[in-house]
């Protein structure tokens, strides 16, 4: 009886629950949260499902946004995309009946010496405070963006203190053709093949 109960309890643990996955896209339409109510029209990087409705690789999906202001605190603005259609490979247009929702997802890379001076420069100001302070100072006026070496400091300083994030995000633009993800809860990626690697 133990051993039927471990091996059940296994099994239950063991089934993996369906995760959202992110759908590679490709902007077809210029794309700006200051245009809320415009059509967006994305194709299909990755073959996926979405729900029970296979998409293939050149599939182009046309729907509506969902604009999630920028906000205090840096905060970005974003949207969310729910098709209305998709065209298929042979121009075939096609009505999706459900609402299927996909968060944006940004395609980013890793500042790898930003994290490192911004690492250093707070290690080194628990240690000795305001260093962090004189080195985004020296940091600005070397890098001399504003023309005025003084400016430059104090916009630097100002840029990487606490109170820069008083300042409210920035409207999120994508150009056409840039690629990005949109996370739907009802979207599984195919396998990727050799050829995508």
């Amino acid at each position: 009886m133990k051993r039927f109960l471990l091996i059940t309890a296994f099994l239950f643990f063991s089934i993996v629950p369906a995760f959202a996955e992110t759908m590679a896209v490709q902007a077809l339409t210029d794309i700006s949260t200051d245009e809320p109510n415009k059509d967006i029209r994305v194709r299909v990087m990755r073959d996926c499902t979405l729900a029970d409705i296979p998409m293939k690789i050149g599939y182009v999906l046309e729907g509506k946004m969902i604009v999630t202001d920028a906000k205090r605190l840096k905060r970005d603005a974003s949207f969310t995309f729910y098709p209305v259609n998709y065209v298929d490979l042979e121009g075939n247009v096609v009505h999706i009946p459900k609402l299927y929702y996909g968060k944006f997802s940004p395609k980013f890379e890793i500042d790898t010496k930003g994290l490192a001076e911004s690492a250093i420069a707070s290690v080194a100001n628990h240690f000795v405070k305001g260093i962090s302070s004189g080195f985004y100072a020296v940091q600005g006026a070397v890098q001399n963006k504003q023309g005025n070496p003084f400016k430059s400091a104090v916009a630097n300083v100002y840029e990487h203190s606490f109170l820069s994030y008083v300042e409210k995000g920035q409207p999120l633009v994508i150009v056409k053709e840039t690629l990005f993800g949109l996370k739907f809860d009802e979207c599984e990626n195919a396998p990727m093949s050799e050829v995508e690697e």
